[in-house]
């Protein structure tokens, strides 16, 4: 072979391998760009699925926001109407009862058709109010002859407003001595009568005034700020600061041992609602004023004798509140899902059907919006039919309705578990709809407790309901001054919302309180206590809502 071959040869050789090489490369190359690709495509995937999720959540967010809050569920296979024709419906209602009420034709003794006088004023007596010809009138301007009274007819009802009055009291004692005794044995005898201690000692505060800010502030929820300017259109000249003291020193003086009644009957009861609200506390021990405390409140169930609602301020949420708070009870406690009350010792949990409506509720409204139908509103239809039962069973006694539930609730309960069980999975996470099915599932057995006991219901509706004033009341006020002012707001919640509970005016409730228990022995006394519960029989004759002021 020549050199020449032999050259040629070897650049053969180094050619081949050179181009095996850029294959490799090539191959390589192309492996890392289809890795690369598959790689931004999940990307993009997940992109869209989070685009799809943040816009469900605008969506949600907005529907919150500035639609309907009723939890109504609307009848299967009917749409939710268009939220801006439902305003404009709204609107044409409102003016068409203005307009019916305008042009209505007066009667004596109803105030529009359908209802009569006493549906609206109650047992409020009319005041007859006249309307007379002048001296110069009653001549006849045809022939000047004095006109005579035909009678007197009904022209229309006025409801007239009479500003609050207020009365500068000047507490006086009479006393009277013995002239006998003085003539008779030289001595002096004195004899006065029994005045009422205060309700706040060297103070100008009343049991009227004192209860009067606490309606105020907890029922109407006006801040104490807003209350200075009243009193002071009304001629007394009080600061932000006297009307917190008196608040205060009031509730820790006097109202605070009804509280520790209301707990120890709450302890004994077989069923419980609890719920939580964040509140914002200052100057509280070794925390920030940022932090985050929370007001709790606790409510018994519909079969208990009297209503009661309990609030408690704790600095926190975590779960040593709740093992405080529920330490003793051994009873059904109805809850949403806060893993809080997870470690009760004797309490058996029970959680709320609404709040697993609310959550397939939520994802329905936005599809229904979009014109779509989904597994949400089939969903719904599982757990409307479950709450449709529930209405019926209603009526019947405890151990009734139990049997009811085992007899009729529990196939449409395995039909809606056999629809989760079937769905979820196909389902993606962490979705609006995802969610909903994870927060069935994580609460299956709680939300199946409710079928060991008739007294026990489906929702904490009656929690809810009782924390409600609070949450309208801290949108005014914001925030507690200290730890004693929210204990103080705890206190007068407690007693004003079973005020309420119990058919009882709080205002006069708070302000026969005030009256009767300043020199009592209600702390040592059983019967004297009882006697200022508001169910009894004593409270509910001076106190009962429709009771004048």
């Amino acid at each position: 072979m020549t050199p020449t071959n032999v050259q040629l040869k070897e650049e053969n050789a180094t050619l081949r391998a050179l181009l095996l090489a850029s294959q490799e490369v090539i191959a390589t190359r192309e492996k890392e760009l289809q890795a690369l690709i598959t790689a931004h495509e999940k990307e993009r995937q997940a992109l869209l699925r989070r685009i799809d999720k943040l816009s469900e959540s605008v969506e949600h967010l907005t529907r919150k926001l500035y639609g309907s809050s009723s939890e109504k569920l609307p009848m299967h296979g009917q749409l939710v109407m268009d939220e801006v024709a439902r305003l404009f419906n709204e609107v044409e209602m409102v003016e068409e009862e203005e307009l019916s009420e305008a042009y209505t034709a007066p009667k004596r003794r109803k105030t529009k058709k359908g209802h009569k006088l006493t549906d609206v004023f109650g047992a409020l007596q009319p005041v007859d109010v006249i309307h007379r010809l002048s001296d110069e009138e009653r001549c006849c301007t045809t022939c000047g002859h004095e006109l005579s009274v035909l009678g007197i007819r009904h022209n229309r009802f006025e409801v007239e407003f009479i500003p609050a009055k207020v009365n500068l009291l000047d507490i006086q004692q009479e006393t009277c001595t013995c002239p006998n005794c003085s003539k008779e044995r030289g001595e002096t005898v004195f004899v006065e009568p029994h005045v009422p201690e205060p309700v706040i000692q060297h103070s100008y505060a009343s049991p009227s005034s004192v209860a009067h800010v606490m309606y105020q502030k907890y029922v109407q929820a006006l801040p104490l700020d807003r209350q200075v300017k009243d009193w002071k259109a009304m001629g007394v000249t009080l600061d932000r600061g006297t009307l917190s003291s008196w608040v205060n020193k009031a509730t820790h003086e006097w109202l605070l041992p009804l509280m520790v009644e209301f707990k120890q009957k709450l302890d004994v009861e077989p069923v419980l609602h609890a719920d939580e609200t964040p509140v914002q506390v200052l100057r509280e021990p070794d925390r920030p004023n940022e932090a985050k405390s929370y007001m709790w409140v606790l409510a018994n169930g519909s079969e208990a004798h009297h209503p009661i609602r309990y609030f408690e301020y704790g600095p926190g949420r975590g779960q040593s509140v709740a093992e405080r708070l529920l330490l003793d009870f051994k009873g059904y406690l109805v809850t949403d899902d806060y893993s809080g009350y997870n470690r009760l010792p004797h309490a058996t949990r029970c959680s709320c059907w609404a709040h697993v409506r609310r959550k397939f509720e939520a994802v329905s409204r936005l599809k229904r919006e979009k014109g779509t139908t989904g597994l949400a509103d089939r969903a719904l239809r599982f757990i409307g039919d479950l709450f449709m039962l529930e209405r019926t069973l209603s009526v019947m006694t405890a151990d009734a309705r139990r049997e009811a539930r085992l007899k009729e609730a529990v196939p449409l309960l395995q039909d809606f578990w056999s629809f989760v069980e079937e769905n979820a999975p196909q389902v993606l996470p962490r979705t609006m709809l995802g969610n909903a099915f994870q927060y069935a599932i994580n609460n299956r057995s709680r939300l199946m407790t409710f079928l060991e006991d008739g007294r026990i219901p489906i929702t904490n509706e009656r929690a809810e309901n009782a924390i409600r004033p609070f949450a309208v009341g801290r949108k005014n006020w914001l925030f507690a001054g200290s730890p004693t002012g929210a204990i103080t707001s705890a206190c007068v919640y407690s007693l004003v919302e079973t005020a309420k509970a119990n058919a009882l005016d709080p205002f006069l409730y708070l302000r026969t309180l005030f009256e009767e228990i300043p020199g009592s022995d209600y702390r040592s006394n059983s019967d004297t206590m009882e006697r200022l519960m508001p169910w009894s029989d004593f409270m509910q004759a001076r106190c009962a809502a429709n009771a004048p002021r």
